[in-house]
Protein backbone atom coordinates (compact mmCIF):
# COMPACT_ATOMS: atom_id res chain seq x y z
CA UNK A 1 0.00 0.00 0.00
CA UNK A 2 1.41 3.38 -0.85
CA UNK A 3 2.17 5.98 1.80
CA UNK A 4 4.51 8.58 2.82
CA UNK A 5 5.98 8.70 6.57
CA UNK A 6 8.39 11.35 7.77
CA UNK A 7 9.63 11.37 10.91
CA UNK A 8 11.76 14.46 12.54
CA UNK A 9 13.18 15.16 9.07
CA UNK A 10 15.29 17.77 9.37
CA UNK A 11 17.54 19.43 6.01
CA UNK A 12 20.67 22.00 6.49
CA UNK A 13 22.78 23.82 3.72
CA UNK A 14 26.21 25.11 4.51
CA UNK A 15 26.74 28.23 2.91
CA UNK A 16 30.26 28.99 2.43
CA UNK A 17 30.91 33.11 2.68
CA UNK A 18 31.97 34.42 -0.75
CA UNK A 19 34.38 36.37 0.55
CA UNK A 20 36.34 34.26 2.33
CA UNK A 21 37.69 32.84 -1.14
CA UNK A 22 37.33 36.14 -3.28
CA UNK A 23 40.10 36.48 -5.89
CA UNK A 24 39.72 40.72 -4.63
CA UNK A 25 40.41 39.49 -1.34
CA UNK A 26 43.47 37.61 -1.88
CA UNK A 27 45.04 40.35 -3.98
CA UNK A 28 44.46 43.09 -1.44
CA UNK A 29 45.91 40.46 0.91
CA UNK A 30 49.20 39.92 -1.26
CA UNK A 31 49.68 43.77 -2.05
CA UNK A 32 48.88 44.80 1.14
CA UNK A 33 51.29 43.08 2.84
CA UNK A 34 48.50 40.23 4.60
CA UNK A 35 46.93 42.82 7.11
CA UNK A 36 43.28 41.65 5.77
CA UNK A 37 42.46 38.86 7.62
CA UNK A 38 40.58 36.53 6.97
CA UNK A 39 37.38 35.59 9.38
CA UNK A 40 37.78 31.61 8.90
CA UNK A 41 35.76 29.61 6.79
CA UNK A 42 33.20 31.67 6.90
CA UNK A 43 30.45 28.60 6.76
CA UNK A 44 27.08 29.62 7.80
CA UNK A 45 23.88 27.18 8.07
CA UNK A 46 20.69 27.50 6.92
CA UNK A 47 17.98 25.22 8.35
CA UNK A 48 15.64 24.43 5.80
CA UNK A 49 13.48 22.16 7.46
CA UNK A 50 13.64 20.98 11.19
CA UNK A 51 11.87 18.12 13.06
CA UNK A 52 9.48 17.91 10.45
CA UNK A 53 6.59 14.51 11.14
CA UNK A 54 4.06 13.32 8.92
CA UNK A 55 1.79 10.34 7.57
CA UNK A 56 0.06 10.38 4.48
CA UNK A 57 -2.00 7.61 3.42
CA UNK A 58 -4.03 6.92 0.31
CA UNK A 59 -6.44 9.66 -0.37
CA UNK A 60 -4.53 12.11 1.51
CA UNK A 61 -3.75 15.56 0.25
CA UNK A 62 -1.08 17.95 1.70
CA UNK A 63 -0.67 21.33 0.41
CA UNK A 64 2.24 23.51 1.59
CA UNK A 65 1.36 27.39 1.80
CA UNK A 66 3.80 29.26 3.40
CA UNK A 67 6.87 32.36 2.40
CA UNK A 68 9.77 32.23 0.13
CA UNK A 69 11.95 30.48 1.67
CA UNK A 70 10.22 28.39 4.04
CA UNK A 71 11.07 24.86 3.06
CA UNK A 72 8.57 23.93 0.72
CA UNK A 73 10.48 23.24 -2.20
CA UNK A 74 12.96 21.48 0.27
CA UNK A 75 10.23 19.10 1.57
CA UNK A 76 9.80 18.13 -1.86
CA UNK A 77 12.66 17.28 -2.70
CA UNK A 78 13.27 15.18 0.27
CA UNK A 79 9.87 13.19 -0.66
CA UNK A 80 10.88 12.75 -4.10
CA UNK A 81 14.47 11.48 -3.25
CA UNK A 82 16.68 13.96 -4.81
CA UNK A 83 17.43 15.37 -1.25
CA UNK A 84 19.01 12.77 1.84
CA UNK A 85 17.68 14.21 4.96
CA UNK A 86 20.85 15.18 7.66
CA UNK A 87 18.11 14.08 10.80
CA UNK A 88 15.19 11.85 10.77
CA UNK A 89 13.84 9.28 8.15
CA UNK A 90 11.82 9.57 5.17
CA UNK A 91 9.89 6.91 3.92
CA UNK A 92 7.76 7.00 0.24
CA UNK A 93 6.53 3.71 -0.80
CA UNK A 94 4.26 3.58 -4.25
CA UNK A 95 5.16 4.91 -7.84
CA UNK A 96 5.53 8.54 -7.27
CA UNK A 97 5.95 11.41 -9.92
CA UNK A 98 7.27 14.57 -9.47
CA UNK A 99 7.07 17.69 -11.29
CA UNK A 100 9.80 19.84 -9.28
CA UNK A 101 11.58 21.28 -12.26
CA UNK A 102 9.43 21.77 -15.37
CA UNK A 103 12.36 21.56 -17.76
CA UNK A 104 13.90 18.37 -16.38
CA UNK A 105 14.25 16.49 -19.41
CA UNK A 106 12.93 18.76 -21.94
CA UNK A 107 14.49 19.39 -24.69
CA UNK A 108 14.11 23.40 -26.14
CA UNK A 109 15.54 22.32 -30.00
CA UNK A 110 12.93 19.03 -30.18
CA UNK A 111 9.35 19.18 -30.96
CA UNK A 112 6.34 19.07 -28.19
CA UNK A 113 5.98 15.43 -29.46
CA UNK A 114 8.98 14.47 -29.11
CA UNK A 115 9.39 15.98 -25.25
CA UNK A 116 6.39 14.08 -24.58
CA UNK A 117 8.51 11.06 -25.12
CA UNK A 118 11.61 12.37 -23.17
CA UNK A 119 9.72 13.52 -20.30
CA UNK A 120 7.40 10.01 -20.11
CA UNK A 121 11.00 7.96 -20.61
CA UNK A 122 12.57 10.32 -17.62
CA UNK A 123 9.26 9.76 -14.92
CA UNK A 124 9.42 6.24 -15.77
CA UNK A 125 7.62 5.18 -18.35
CA UNK A 126 8.22 3.12 -21.12
CA UNK A 127 8.24 3.84 -24.99
CA UNK A 128 5.33 1.77 -25.72
CA UNK A 129 3.35 3.36 -22.50
CA UNK A 130 4.22 6.75 -23.76
CA UNK A 131 3.10 5.88 -27.25
CA UNK A 132 -0.31 4.07 -25.97
CA UNK A 133 -0.73 7.85 -23.75
CA UNK A 134 0.57 10.43 -26.13
CA UNK A 135 -2.75 11.06 -27.75
CA UNK A 136 -4.54 11.34 -24.01
CA UNK A 137 -1.40 13.84 -22.95
CA UNK A 138 -1.40 16.04 -26.19
CA UNK A 139 -5.18 16.65 -26.05
CA UNK A 140 -4.59 17.23 -22.18
CA UNK A 141 -2.22 19.27 -22.31
CA UNK A 142 -4.75 22.18 -24.62
CA UNK A 143 -1.57 22.68 -26.74
CA UNK A 144 -2.52 21.74 -30.33
CA UNK A 145 -0.62 22.81 -33.18
CA UNK A 146 1.97 23.98 -30.96
CA UNK A 147 2.89 20.26 -30.24
CA UNK A 148 4.86 20.08 -33.92
CA UNK A 149 7.18 23.29 -33.02
CA UNK A 150 10.26 23.17 -30.83
CA UNK A 151 9.54 23.59 -27.36
CA UNK A 152 11.83 26.53 -27.71
CA UNK A 153 8.75 28.24 -29.13
CA UNK A 154 6.56 27.52 -26.11
CA UNK A 155 5.87 30.48 -23.08
CA UNK A 156 6.90 29.14 -19.81
CA UNK A 157 3.13 28.59 -19.29
CA UNK A 158 3.08 26.28 -22.26
CA UNK A 159 5.81 24.25 -21.26
CA UNK A 160 4.29 23.43 -17.38
CA UNK A 161 1.13 22.55 -18.86
CA UNK A 162 3.01 20.02 -20.96
CA UNK A 163 4.95 18.56 -18.06
CA UNK A 164 1.91 18.15 -15.82
CA UNK A 165 0.27 16.42 -18.73
CA UNK A 166 2.96 13.84 -19.04
CA UNK A 167 3.48 13.23 -15.24
CA UNK A 168 -0.02 12.76 -14.70
CA UNK A 169 -0.54 10.69 -17.31
CA UNK A 170 1.75 8.37 -15.28
CA UNK A 171 -1.14 7.16 -12.88
CA UNK A 172 1.03 7.18 -9.93
CA UNK A 173 0.53 6.19 -6.27
CA UNK A 174 1.96 9.93 -4.98
CA UNK A 175 2.36 13.17 -7.13
CA UNK A 176 4.63 15.61 -5.59
CA UNK A 177 4.09 19.40 -7.52
CA UNK A 178 5.96 22.14 -7.16
CA UNK A 179 4.43 25.56 -7.72
CA UNK A 180 1.78 23.81 -10.76
CA UNK A 181 -1.15 26.48 -10.42
CA UNK A 182 -0.67 28.22 -13.43
CA UNK A 183 -1.13 24.99 -15.59
CA UNK A 184 -4.40 24.88 -15.37
CA UNK A 185 -5.43 28.28 -17.10
CA UNK A 186 -7.59 27.95 -20.58
CA UNK A 187 -6.66 26.13 -23.49
CA UNK A 188 -4.22 27.61 -25.84
CA UNK A 189 -5.39 25.57 -29.12
CA UNK A 190 -7.56 27.98 -29.98
CA UNK A 191 -4.36 29.81 -31.23
CA UNK A 192 -2.78 28.87 -33.80
CA UNK A 193 1.31 29.00 -34.74
CA UNK A 194 1.88 31.46 -37.42
CA UNK A 195 3.68 29.60 -40.52
CA UNK A 196 6.54 31.68 -41.85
Amino acid sequence: MSHIAVTNLGVRFPVYGADSRSLKKHIAATTLGGRLTSQGLGVQVVTALDDVSFMLRPGDRLGLVGPNGSGKTTLLRCLAGAYEPDDGVVEVRGRVAALLDLSLGMDAQATGYDNIMLRGLLAGMTAKEIESKADAIAEFSGLGEYLRLPLKTFSAGMVARLAFAVVTAMEPDILLLDEWIAVGGPSVSGCRPHAS
